[in-house]
């Protein structure tokens, strides 16, 4: 093709045409024609729509910007992140089929910290804070469930949603993925979640957690056709576990 010329010809035709607004329509075709060129998509907000988004993106939407300066302080232990990257990685893999095997929890706890192969995890790791929540209700279930093979932990999935369901606005559907740390499988479920924030106050932890549990629960309920039952946060620094009505 002579693109050249193909452009000239163009730039010629819209000259002599001008501006749609001054084109005089007339008849049926031209109608057509006039409503196909005027149309407007009806939802303007949608074009631009991510469709593919993390659970923990949900959950920056939703939280202020004092969090989010806040979130990035260093804790005395070292990164913060990485400290959260070692709660999970024990809590994904004690054994609690061995617990009894053990004089106390203690014992249990310290052995199963020095089985992890990074070794930075073992120094992040205050074993009475794992040693809490074995004696928690919720660590109960857990030791129960685990040796009756019920527990499952870290159970990726991908689900979608009206995306004004995940943020607020939209009609589009998009796609959710995550990570959850952990449920208990019956004829009901229990979800659990594991935080190591520093924080004060259960009520904290509440605001800037809801959204994501309620978007585990949906999940959970969608994949297993179960009704989850109850929804928790364990929280390693209030030593506490947290029910949630979500």
């Amino acid at each position: 093709y002579n693109y050249k010329m193909l452009l000239d010809e163009e730039i010629k035709e819209q000259r002599q045409v001008g501006s749609l607004e001054e084109i005089n329509f007339k008849g049926s075709e031209n109608d057509v024609l006039r409503h196909r060129l005027q149309f407007k998509y009806p939802y303007p907000e949608d074009v631009n729509l991510k469709t593919m988004f993390s659970v923990s993106e949900i959950k920056k939407l939703s939280q202020t910007e004092e969090y989010e300066r806040a979130k990035i302080k260093k804790s005395y232990l070292g990164d913060t992140s990485e400290r959260g990257n070692a709660y999970h990685k024990i809590m994904e893999k004690i054994h609690y089929k061995k617990i009894d095997e053990y004089e106390n929890y203690n014992d249990f706890v310290v052995d199963e910290i020095s089985q992890l192969k990074n070794e930075k995890y073992q120094e992040l790791i205050d074993a009475n804070d794992i040693v809490n929540f074995l004696n928690t209700d919720l660590g109960k279930a857990f030791i129960r469930a685990g040796k009756e093979g019920k527990l499952k932990r870290e159970n990726q999935f991908i689900m979608g949603i009206p995306a004004k369901e995940a943020m607020g606005e939209g009609d589009e559907t998009v796609l959710i993925q995550g990570v959850i740390d952990a449920y208990i499988d019956g004829d009901e479920i229990i979800l659990a979640d594991y935080k190591t924030d520093r924080v004060e106050k259960v009520e904290e932890l509440i605001n800037r957690y809801s959204v994501q549990l309620s978007l585990y629960k949906k999940s959970l309920e969608m994949s297993t056709g179960k009704r989850v039952r109850e929804v928790y946060i364990y929280s390693f620094a209030l030593a506490n576990e947290i029910r949630l009505k979500v």
